[in-house]
């Protein structure tokens, strides 16, 4: 991963804009004011056992007051992590779309944070990938700059991917444990990019 820069103040403006219908009735973010220094912990309670993480607001205060809202007004109880690839170099679970079909979202977008306003391709080339570590809690996104919504990466293995992926936090052991065990059971293989629907499924119960 490319130096994260360190925060200009201690907070910013984050722009949530109107996009589509929403999957689940979400209320948007205070969008002045954000907190754009320390962390703030929460556990996903899942059908594989707890998921720890710690949402580092330095790294992407915007996704961290997004998640954070979402997982308070329940937006992501009762849904499951829809895709999981598990091979090497690209291991991880896609979750937070309340419809499971991989396009969900909160009715709203907000634009891309660390690494990739920091990572910019040369002469209209794409840059280079980069290694998101094991544990690392980071935005899905539509496959288009600023189109970060509800949906979220967690990295259980080292993956190597563009750096297109807004980082906003990571996974604790026990967690990633957890997510092990379920990718180790394989897929469907219903995805032509690799990886499919987890054959047991993977449900976020609540958060708290």
């Amino acid at each position: 991963m490319p130096p994260r820069p360190e925060p200009a103040a201690a907070t910013v403006a984050c722009a949530f804009r109107a996009a589509g219908p929403a999957a689940r009735t979400a209320t948007v973010p205070a969008s002045t004011s954000v907190p754009a220094t320390g962390t703030v912990e929460l556990t996903l309670t899942t059908s594989a056992g707890p998921v720890p993480l710690v949402l580092e607001r330095a790294a992407a205060p915007c996704a961290v007051q997004s998640f954070v809202g979402l997982a308070r007004q329940g937006f992501f109880d009762g849904t499951e992590c829809h895709h999981v690839t598990d091979e090497p170099g690209m291991q991880m679970f896609r979750c937070g779309d309340p419809t499971g079909s991989g396009t969900g979202g909160p009715g709203y977008t907000f634009a891309d944070e660390y690494p990739v306003t920091v990572v910019r391709g040369e002469n209209g080339y794409l840059p280079s990938p980069v290694v998101y570590p094991r544990g690392t809690v980071a935005m899905a996104n539509a496959g288009h700059r600023d189109s970060n919504g509800s949906q979220f990466l967690l990295v259980f293995g080292d993956s190597l991917l563009q750096p297109q992926y807004s980082v906003f936090g990571t996974v604790g052991e026990p967690g990633l444990r957890a997510l092990e065990e379920v990718a180790a059971a394989g897929d469907d293989g219903s995805s032509p990019l690799g990886g499919g629907r987890p054959l047991i499924p993977m449900r976020i119960v609540a958060v708290g």
